[in-house]
């Protein structure tokens, strides 16, 4: 029997889970359990090949390398395929590109199945979610276009809901869409019954698809095309051409077929699901004290009620309230009411009128090679925690504005500096000039960290000139 292709989407940004949540590290990249990120656990839900052939990943160009450092620690990175969006257009480009790059990829299959998943949702039981899956192939292989629906708990007004109709094989006729409701309308559904919450996950024929989208937006389906076409190959990735797929009208498959074709169909997922939408949401899901609060990291919660507490470093300490969450990164601070927790993206959009860099990444900055974090930035010093992934190396670049002082704090760093290459260890350390050929690399399998300390009159990232780089950026990257 002909396998599924998974195309997993992860190009959103998760702007109501700031501020752990950032343009540079969304939600999808956090490990918010066990370690392990929902990216890596969508990952794992596709991981059976006697169902699935190896994954089509969309993400942003930006995210590349988190994508490319989990699929090498699940062994996957010589198997799954990373298509990059230099800018994202919704999920129905999104997916007629992936459409195009599996005929491709993928030669051998005539009449491919697909099966569509968002990065960042939370399905704990892969079990009963391949089980679904399962029951789904044969409406979808006789021209149906799926969609799962999650039985409604409550009547919740951040999810969109649909109607379902007439019996098929295992699933039900599409009847109509409704945009999120106010608590009254979602009530009404519950008590009418035959509404379920929409879970943006698809599964879908190529032929169905493709045949559907070339009915409603010919000129979309062609500029995905040929941004797949045009695609260049770097490093093994494909980065869609950013000028055709530029021209691909930003549209959800929700707007652009699922509402619009007498081939949508429902199928009830018998699985526990949450797309972690919101603060509210993760709390939800998460394991709670016996004052049914969330704690993580170094809080002490006296007469504390239904809240969620988050940390990174400091302490918390609250008195007297309820429902409530509280989430402090080195950084920022978020306060809100549990009840007002989808509105955070009002916040973030409030923060880019002011062109905040807090929305765009915390004090980490992550790499290709690894990441940074500031730990002093002042007028003509600025201190660095450095952090290389184990095989990795920094480019070899210069600086005309900036010396750098380096200390190993854990690890062993090589070390390129003009005409020398040597090895430093804890507790040892180096000096760069200004103008000095350099570069650091980790040749081990254990972590390195190294303090770096920068002076002179301008520390900005636009001061590193590469003049290698295993990673292909410009001086602007």
């Amino acid at each position: 029997m002909s396998k599924i292709i998974p195309i997993i989407l992860s190009g959103g940004h998760g702007t109501r889970l700031w501020p752990l949540s950032r343009k540079m590290m969304p939600k999808q990249f956090i490990a918010f359990w066990d370690d392990k990120s929902l990216f890596q656990l969508t990952l794992e839900r596709v991981l059976d090949d006697k169902l699935y052939h190896d994954p089509i990943i969309i993400c942003a160009k930006d995210h590349r390398f988190l994508v490319k450092d989990i699929l090498r620690d699940m062994q996957l990175n010589r198997v799954a395929h990373v298509l990059c969006e230099v800018e994202g257009r919704n999920t129905a480009p999104a997916l007629a590109a992936a459409l195009h790059a599996a005929k491709t990829l993928y030669p051998a299959e005539d009449e491919p199945q697909f099966l569509v998943l968002p990065a960042d949702h939370h399905i704990p039981d892969i079990q009963a979610f391949n089980k679904t899956v399962r029951l789904a192939k044969p409406a979808v292989k006789n021209g149906s276009i799926m969609t799962f629906g999650i039985q409604p708990q409550s009547p919740h007004t951040g999810f969109g809901y649909i109607q379902s109709g007439s019996e098929l094989e295992n699933c039900y006729k599409v009847l109509s869409f409704k945009e999120k409701p106010d608590v009254q309308t979602a009530q009404s559904y519950i008590d009418q019954g035959g509404y379920y919450w929409n879970a943006g996950i698809f599964m879908t024929s190529g032929i169905a698809f493709e045949a559907e989208m070339q009915r409603l937006h010919p000129q979309t389906l062609k500029n995905s095309q040929y941004a797949w076409e045009n695609a260049e190959e770097d490093l093994r990735d494909y980065i869609l051409n950013p000028d055709d797929f530029s021209h691909a009208e930003s549209i959800s498959i929700d707007y652009a077929v699922m509402e619009h074709t007498d081939r949508a169909a429902i199928i009830p997922a018998g699985f526990e699901w949450n797309d972690l939408g919101s603060w509210d949401a993760l709390w939800d899901v998460s394991n709670k004290s016996h004052e049914n609060n969330v704690l993580q990291g170094d809080i002490k919660a006296v007469n504390t009620q239904n809240c969620f507490l988050h940390s990174d470093r400091q302490m918390i300490g609250t008195v007297g309230i309820k429902d409530l969450i509280i989430v402090a990164t080195s950084d920022a601070i978020l306060v809100t009411p549990r009840s007002q927790s989808e509105h955070v993206k009002s916040l973030i959009d409030a923060m880019k009128e002011d062109e905040r860099s807090e929305t765009i990444h915390g004090d980490t900055v992550y790499r290709p090679w690894g990441a940074y974090q500031v730990l002093e930035d002042q007028a003509h010093c600025k201190v660095k925690r450095i952090f290389v992934t184990p095989g990795k190396k920094l480019s070899l670049q210069k600086h005309n504005h900036r010396s750098e002082h380096w200390v190993v704090v854990e690890g062993t760093a090589r070390v390129t500096k003009d005409d020398e290459i040597f090895d430093l260890k804890a507790n040892e350390s180096t000096y760069i000039p200004v103008g000095c050929v350099h570069r650091l690399e980790n040749t081990t399998t254990k972590k390195l960290e190294i303090i770096e300390v920068q002076t002179g009159t301008y520390f900005g990232e636009d001061d590193i000139i590469r003049l290698e780089d295993d990673f292909n950026r410009t001086d602007k990257d």
